[in-house]
């Protein structure tokens, strides 16, 4: 046998066991020799035990970790050795078992234990246990490894643990963590103030999507951004943007969060710390204020509608004091037209009756003329100045012209009475019963001079009844479509004027063969100062004051045109205005 053990961990110092037989004894060490050289260079310490339980093999490690030299630990009951007090009555009940049946709980294990060093010393340390029969006996190897950095290590990992869970417990703000099988194992105070929910409530994630989404579309849509935000921020190594999403709470409440999360990742994967900001008061107080906000855009439109209204109104005023001063000035025109036609008219009768008398005087002259049988030079003069003058021509013609002046005068008489009935000065303006041809009939007279010279007048009248209105109102009206249609054409052409009834409304049509409205202008038409005339031809408030106008008569307007051949603007009008408006 090789008789070189004086390496550490063996000694032929110490008797062997007398348990054993010597031959026994110097097998096991041979046992041991033949293994020296993967024994002692071992890291962690390596301790063989006889079926007695004494210590047969002792490595370096072994005298590193425990103090004792292989010399005073071999031979040595490993219980009483190195095992702490508390274990010894479970260790030894469990080795008397082993040493008969080579079987034991601990075999084929690594236990977490405390062992004992020289000193009386006691640190943690990880067993592992073989079983090796020998001889007809058993004997146990055990492996051990000090774990006081690793005990340590978890201490202080448990420490920071709880300091972190302490961290998190005492902030304001709803913390959830959960590890990488998706196992909610935090949920820190302010969590459950927020939602309600403890972790028997929500033990797992899938617990919380149900209870926290319970609309499974808008559980889907929340998972599919989470998932894609997860997955982003780990991909580009960013933060987890935030997300708002609605969480309905235990008592049924839904508060409004921003959601983001940290990843925190280990050996099985990755786990989860999710944090949520309560916004709900501050989506409800944005909400206000876009109400605010909202309301204020509307006052600030109505101001704005209220500011053209008034705009519109001092248009309209403007231009109907214009349309009240010419009224006014045709209506004197009228007046002091009216007086020397009154007195020229009845001159003119007058000169007629004269001219009749002196005639029939003549007539009874040359009745008696041939009773005359003598040729004087008087009477010869008269008989050549007669034919001279050619007096039955004179009677004739002034006849003729006495009848002309006559229609003159009339004419003159007709414009003064349209001028009248067009203005209507003289009394407050106020609803009346009229014949709205009559009123198309002096507005014609009045702005014929506009139309004579640039188209033919076509009037297709229906049998209209009397309708409830202010006339001289609705003479502007006709009057600014008259001249516009004359003013649309260019050289010459054609204004029809057509009238006619439906149910309760009369219509009104002014249409000419001008050169139509632009398709672009059509929206525009009625607004103040919109105007498509050259620059010092029209204030463009001439349709805008007739919309009031039918407007104010709850009337409406139709237009219809041909770009560049022709327009129609129809007014429709009620026959009667309510009571409200126009009251009996």
């Amino acid at each position: 046998m090789d008789t070189d053990l004086s390496r550490p961990g063996v000694s032929l110092e110490e008797e062997p066991d007398e348990s054993l037989t010597t031959a026994d004894a110097h097998t096991l060490l041979e046992i041991a020799a033949t293994h020296r050289i993967a024994v002692d260079v071992a890291n962690d310490p390596i301790i063989m035990v006889d079926n007695e339980g004494k210590i047969a093999l002792w490595n370096k490690a072994a005298e590193k970790l425990f103090g004792y030299p292989a010399h005073e630990a071999l031979g040595r009951d490993v219980h009483a050795l190195i095992t702490p007090q508390r274990y010894l009555p479970a260790s030894t009940q469990a080795f008397n078992h082993f040493k008969t049946t080579g079987e034991g709980a601990a075999l084929g294990k690594t236990l977490e234990l405390a062992g004992i060093r020289k000193g009386g010393t006691e640190f943690p340390l990880e067993l592992s246990l073989a079983a090796e029969s020998f001889q007809g006996k058993w004997v146990a190897v055990a492996t051990v490894r000090d774990i006081t950095a690793h005990k340590q290590a978890g201490l202080a990992l448990q420490q920071s643990e709880a300091k972190f869970r302490a961290i998190l417990d005492s902030s304001p703000v709803a913390h959830a963590l959960s590890d990488a099988q998706g196992n909610v194992t935090l949920l820190n105070s302010a969590f459950i103030r927020a939602f309600g929910y403890t972790r028997e409530d929500i033990p797992n994630l899938a617990a919380w999507w149900a209870k926290a989404y319970p609309d499974p579309e808008y559980s889907r849509r929340v998972k599919t951004v989470w998932r894609d935000h997860l997955e982003k921020a780990k991909r580009e190594g960013i933060e987890f943007e935030p997300l708002e999403v609605n969480v309905y709470c235990k008592d049924g409440r839904v508060r409004t969060v921003l959601v983001s999360a940290v990843s925190l990742g280990d050996s099985s994967g990755d786990a989860h710390l999710a944090i949520f900001y309560d916004i709900t008061e501050r989506k409800v107080a944005e909400q206000q204020i876009e109400l605010k906000i909202e309301d204020i855009a509307k006052v600030n439109a109505q101001l704005v509608a209220a500011n053209q209204q008034l705009g519109h109104a001092q248009n309209q005023l403007l231009q109907s004091e214009k349309m009240a001063s010419i009224g006014l000035l045709a209506a004197g025109v009228a007046h002091e037209i009216n007086n020397p036609i009154g007195y020229v008219y009845s001159n003119l009768g007058t000169l007629e009756k004269y001219l009749t008398d002196i005639f029939a005087v003549v007539d009874k002259y040359e009745a008696a003329e041939h009773l005359i049988d003598c040729h004087t030079l008087e009477i010869e003069e008269l008989r050549l100045f007669k034919a001279q003058i050619d007096l039955d021509y004179l009677r004739e013609d002034i006849r003729s012209l006495l009848a002309e002046s006559r229609e003159g005068l009339m004419r003159v008489k007709k414009i003064v009475a349209d001028l009248k009935d067009f203005s209507h000065t003289g009394s407050e303006e106020e609803w009346k019963w009229v014949d709205i041809h009559q009123g198309l009939e002096s507005t014609l007279s009045v702005v014929w001079n506009e139309l004579k010279y640039k188209c033919e007048v076509i009037k297709e009248y229906g049998q209209l009844p009397l309708i409830q209105c202010l006339p001289s109102q609705l003479n502007q009206v006709f009057m600014n479509l008259l001249v516009n249609a004359a003013q649309a054409i260019e050289e010459r052409g054609v204004v029809t004027i057509r009238t006619g009834v439906a149910d309760d409304q009369v219509w009104v049509e002014v249409g000419d063969t001008g050169k139509g409205i632009a398709p672009e202008n059509m929206q525009r038409l009625f607004d103040p100062f919109f105007t498509t005339k050259p620059v010092g031809q029209g204030t463009g408030l001439g349709l805008s004051v007739s919309y009031s106008i039918v407007e104010k008569h709850h009337g409406r307007f139709e237009v219809n045109s041909v770009f560049g051949k022709d327009a129609q603007f129809r007014v429709w009008l009620p026959v009667r205005q309510t009571d409200e408006v126009a009251p009996a």
